[in-house]
C-alpha cells in the first residue's frame, strides 16, 4: 500500500498544490469559454431578477437544447468514426486505402502527410482517447459529420465533409465547443452554460430536476487545485454526483470549472494570485449570472464549500448578497500551513516506519511552514513560492481570520464531516463547532465511515488508494443536505 500512496501522494494533499500555481501545467488546461457577460464583481449592492418572460425562455432552453449521442445513425456517421479509428490507430495508412476519397483529396494526402498529421495532433493534445458526440447536418451539397472527441489533454472536433455520392471530400480539425445540454436523464436535465469575468471565462454547468419543480438552488465550490467541474479524482467525479442527487430531490445547482484549471497556463507564471482570483471571485460571479441570465430560483440560493472552498465560506459571506445558507463539506478550519505537515506524516507513517528519502521530505516541509511563521512575508523573495504558493497568496491568507468572520455570517450554515476523512479531520470540525455563537443557527453531523469525498471508505480511516476506487458520493450525505434546505424553508 505504501508503494502505491507514494506514487499518488501530490494528487491528495491538501496543499500540494492547494496552491493551485505549482500544479497549473498544460495537463489540466481544459478547452477556455470563448465569452461571457459582463457584469462586475458584485460590490454588495442587489441586482434584479429575471421578468417571467425570460424564465420561460430559459425553461424553454432546457427542453429543447441538444443531447450528446455516440451511435451512429447513417453511413456517413459510421464511416467518420471508422475513419477516426484507424487514424489512431498503428497503421494510420488505412485511411487511404479503406476508405472512398473524392479525387481532390487522393491528390492531397499520401502515408507522409497522414501520419505528420497524426503526429501533430497527438504531440499538442495527448493520445486520442474516444468520440463522446456525434452531430450532423446538410450544408449546400455536402452532408458534414462533426465527432466531439477527448484526447489526453483536451477535446477537439474532428468534422468530416461528404459529398453526394458519400466520398471523403474533406477532414478538418474544429475547436470544441460545449452543447448547451450534456447529459439528461428521467430525473435531471443539465445544461452547459459560460460565465465569468470578461477575459476569464468559465465553463458551467446548471443541474435542474426534469420531474418536480426547483425547491432551491445549490452553488458548488471547488476544494484544492486546478477541479474541473465535476471536482474529477480518479475515475470519481464527486460534484456530479452530488448535483444529480440532489436534482432526485428538487435541488438545482451551478458547478463550474475552475479558473486554475481552464486557464493553467495563463496562470503558470502568474506571482500576483490570491484566493480572490482562484476561487472567491467566481463565486460571486456564479450568484450572479444565476440571477441575471437564468429562470432558476434564486430566492433560495445556497452555496456549498468542499474542503478549501468550505474554508473561504466566511470571506466568501463578506462580499456576497442574498444567499440563504451555507453547507460546509470536509471544510478545514486550521491554517493551510498546519495541515500540510499533518497530512504528510500521517501518509509517511502509514506503514509504521519512515524512510530516509521520508525523513528528508519532512525536513523540507518543515524548513518551508517554519519561514511562514518567522519570516515577515514582505521580506520574502516575490519570485520563489513557498510551499507551491507566491507571496501575496500567504499574504492575504496570514489576514484572514476565518474563526472570526464565521461569527458575522447571519444565515443557517450546515457543516458535515466524513469521519475517516484524513485530508480534513474532526479537529477541523471541532474548531467550526467551538467558533460559532450560541445566537447562530448552525448544524453539525458527522457521517461515520466516509472519506474526503463523502464517499465510503477503504479502511477506518482513509489513505490515498481509496480515491483510485471507484465510487459514489453517499446517500446520507446528499440526504443531510436535502433534508437542511427543506428545513430552511419550512
Amino acid at each position: 500500500m505504501k508503494k502505491n500512496i507514494k506514487t499518488h501522494l501530490v494528487w491528495f494533499m491538501l496543499i500540494v498544490f492547494v496552491f493551485t500555481l505549482s500544479s497549473c501545467t498544460e495537463k489540466h488546461v481544459s478547452t477556455e469559454a470563448e465569452s461571457a457577460d459582463e457584469s462586475p464583481v458584485s460590490d454588495n449592492q442587489p441586482v434584479e431578477s429575471l421578468d417571467d418572460k425570460q424564465k420561460e425562455e430559459f425553461a424553454n432552453s432546457l427542453k429543447t437544447a441538444h443531447t450528446y449521442r455516440t451511435d451512429a445513425q447513417d453511413d456517413a456517421e459510421k464511416m467518420a468514426i471508422d475513419y477516426v479509428t484507424a487514424l489512431f490507430s498503428d497503421t494510420p495508412s488505412d485511411c487511404l486505402t479503406d476508405f472512398p476519397l473524392t479525387d481532390e483529396m487522393k491528390a492531397a494526402l499520401d502515408e507522409e502527410k497522414i501520419v505528420a498529421f497524426k503526429k501533430t495532433l497527438t504531440d499538442k493534445l495527448g493520445n486520442f482517447n474516444e468520440i463522446f458526440d456525434i452531430n450532423s447536418s446538410d450544408e449546400k451539397s455536402y452532408r458534414v459529420v462533426r465527432l466531439a472527441s477527448t484526447f489526453e489533454f483536451q477535446p477537439l472536433t474532428l468534422t468530416f465533409r461528404f459529398d453526394e455520392n458519400g466520398n471523403i471530400a474533406g477532414f478538418v480539425t474544429e475547436v470544441f465547443t460545449e452543447s448547451a445540454v450534456v447529459n439528461r436523464t428521467e430525473y435531471a436535465i443539465e445544461k452547459q452554460v459560460v460565465f465569468g469575468e470578461p477575459g476569464w471565462a468559465l465553463n458551467g454547468l446548471i443541474t435542474v430536476p426534469s420531474n418536480q419543480p426547483v425547491k432551491a438552488t445549490v452553488i458548488l465550490v471547488h476544494g484544492s487545485g486546478p477541479n474541473d467541474k465535476d471536482e474529477t479524482l480518479g475515475p470519481n467525479k464527486p460534484f456530479k454526483d452530488i448535483a444529480l442527487g440532489l436534482a432526485r430531490n428538487g435541488i438545482a445547482t451551478f458547478r463550474y470549472d475552475k479558473r486554475t484549471y481552464t486557464y493553467a497556463s495563463k496562470l503558470q507564471r502568474d506571482t500576483s494570485i490570491t484566493p480572490d482570483e482562484e476561487t472567491i471571485d467566481d463565486v460571486i460571479y456564479a450568484s450572479q449570472y444565476l440571477r441575471l441570465e437564468t429562470g432558476l430560483d434564486t430566492e433560495h440560493l445556497y452555496v456549498l464549500g468542499h474542503s478549501l472552498g468550505g474554508y473561504f465560506i466566511p470571506k466568501i459571506d463578506e462580499t456576497i448578497m442574498g444567499i440563504d445558507g451555507y453547507i460546509f463539506m470536509n471544510a478545514n478550519a486550521r491554517p493551510l500551513q498546519e495541515l500540510v505537515m499533518e497530512q504528510y506524516q500521517y501518509l509517511f507513517n502509514l506503514d509504521g516506519e519512515l524512510s530516509d528519502t521520508e525523513k528528508e521530505t519532512l525536513d523540507k516541509i518543515a524548513a518551508e511552514v517554519e519561514k511562514l511563521h518567522t519570516e515577515p512575508l514582505a521580506s520574502t523573495d516575490a519570485e520563489k513560492p513557498i510551499l507551491g504558493a507566491y507571496r501575496p497568496y500567504w499574504q492575504y491568507l496570514d489576514e484572514y481570520k476565518p474563526l472570526e468572520l464565521v461569527q458575522n455570517i447571519k444565515v443557517p450554515m450546515l457543516f458535515v464531516q466524513g469521519s475517516s476523512d484524513y485530508q480534513v479531520t474532526s479537529i477541523d470540525f471541532e474548531t467550526w463547532q467551538n467558533a460559532v455563537t450560541d445566537s447562530q443557527d448552525a448544524t453539525f453531523i458527522s457521517l461515520k465511515g466516509l472519506n474526503h469525498l463523502m464517499m465510503p471508505s477503504l479502511t477506518e480511516k482513509s489513505t490515498p488508494d481509496d480515491y483510485y476506487i471507484s465510487g459514489n458520493v453517499s446517500d446520507d450525505f446528499i440526504k443531510s443536505i436535502s433534508e437542511w434546505i427543506s428545513n430552511q424553508q419550512n
